[in-house]
């Protein structure tokens, strides 16, 4: 496989993502209205994203184990498709019983960025794997950037138009992923490990064997901070400070813009000059301060600001969180590793969005922002105490 061939597998894989993420996007800052014009709470609000979260746990380790088996390709269509459905059935629905149906089947079948993460373990190594992943993450962003402007835009015509108009996208990103992306786990690969009778992987040698644990741990304290922002950003700006969905589209949008700068370049000259350890530990401390601000803002000014300064440091520790996972898994292993770790930051997403929604309805509209900030001063805490591996060669010693 030359180095060519990787980078256009790479521009190709970053542009489904785009265009798939763009569409969820749109979706996103449409879903609190769709649910209140079905008379849901603000806890009814983040159970949607947690029956979502509960079906992709369930889901992803399985899937990506299904894509070293299978390959990453065929995973990868599967989700695409699902989604295009979902999206469909979803501007079609009548009732809040339907939607929790459908964003449960959609959750089930989202294994499509952790198998894409894997697709990028697969034509990386060492030296530009935090590059691939990072190009990866900023494709994620930037499906922020435009997606949540167009969904409040097109949602102040008609709830269900940012549907279609996803569904549409999801559909785009499926044909070019069928007929432009080449798989990069090959049959001959795959049969090869099988001639040299390595070891099948199994989720506890995984998890377990390989020390992973111990890294699962700050993922889910690291990412589970930013999935509860997510949760309860949308309720609570609609809330408290009423604003439309256009407003919280520009606000998403700026969070995008932000973390496509982020990932995309300052992330690269970081891990040039310092520890991974260390990156991680000052976008945490960032995002800190972000959600130490966030409940005294009330001028959209000031929330954009507070966000930007989230995107920040969670663009700083998003692309390690997948960078270091990898690190943990052998070559038939990067697609249940990766599984593994996306599954974490799910597991804290259920909980997170859980608990922000119970803390937001019984404590305080504010309550939740504090909680993020108790994980991620434990995360950092875990961060000093422990070793994790920030080189291939670490997984020697």
């Amino acid at each position: 496989m030359t180095h060519m061939t990787d980078k256009k597998k790479l521009l190709i894989l970053s542009l489904t993502i785009l265009i798939e993420i763009h569409g969820f996007a749109i979706f996103m800052p449409m879903l609190p209205y769709v649910a209140k014009h079905f008379h849901a709470n603000g806890f009814q609000v983040t159970s949607l994203m947690t029956v979502y979260s509960l079906a992709q746990f369930i889901c992803s380790p399985l899937l990506g184990k299904v894509s070293d088996k299978l390959g990453r390709r065929p995973v990868i269509l599967f989700s695409l498709l699902l989604n295009v459905i979902c999206y469909i059935l979803l501007g079609l629905a009548s009732n809040l019983a339907e939607i929790f149906i459908l964003r449960t089947i959609a959750g089930a079948g989202a294994g499509v960025i952790a198998t894409s993460f894997a697709y990028g373990s697969d034509i990386s190594n060492e030296e530009n794997r935090p590059k691939v992943m990072g190009m990866l993450g900023a494709s994620l962003g930037l499906g922020f950037v435009f997606g949540p402007m167009i969904g409040g835009m097109l949602g102040s015509h008609s709830l269900q138009l940012p549907m279609f108009v996803s569904a549409s996208l999801s559909f785009i990103a499926f044909l070019m992923a069928f007929f432009f992306l080449k798989e990069s786990y090959t049959k001959y690969a795959r049969l090869r490990l099988i001639a040299l009778d390595q070891p099948k992987p199994s989720l506890s040698y995984v998890i377990f064997s390989t020390g992973l644990i111990k890294f699962l741990v700050i993922i889910v304290l690291l990412a589970g901070s930013f999935a509860t922002f997510e949760s309860i950003y949308i309720v609570y700006a609609s809330d408290k400070l009423e604003y439309t969905s256009k407003d919280i589209g520009i606000i998403f949008m700026c969070l995008g813009i932000t973390s496509v700068l982020v990932q995309g370049g300052i992330v690269r000259m970081l891990v040039k000059r310092m520890e991974k350890k260390k990156i991680l530990i000052l976008g945490s401390l960032i995002m800190i301060i972000s959600f130490s601000l966030i409940p005294f803002m009330n001028s959209i000014t000031g929330n954009i600001t507070a966000v930007c300064i989230l995107a920040l440091g969670w663009g700083m520790v998003s692309p390690l969180l997948n960078s270091i996972g990898s690190l943990y898994s052998t070559k038939n292993t990067h697609g249940v590793t990766l599984g593994v770790v996306r599954s974490a930051s799910i597991i804290a997403r259920i909980v997170g969005s859980l608990l922000a929604g119970i803390l937001y309805e019984n404590i305080s509209i504010q309550s939740p922002f504090y909680f993020t900030i108790g994980m991620l001063i434990l995360g950092i805490i875990l961060l000093l105490i422990q070793n994790i591996k920030d080189h291939e060669k670490d997984s020697e010693k």
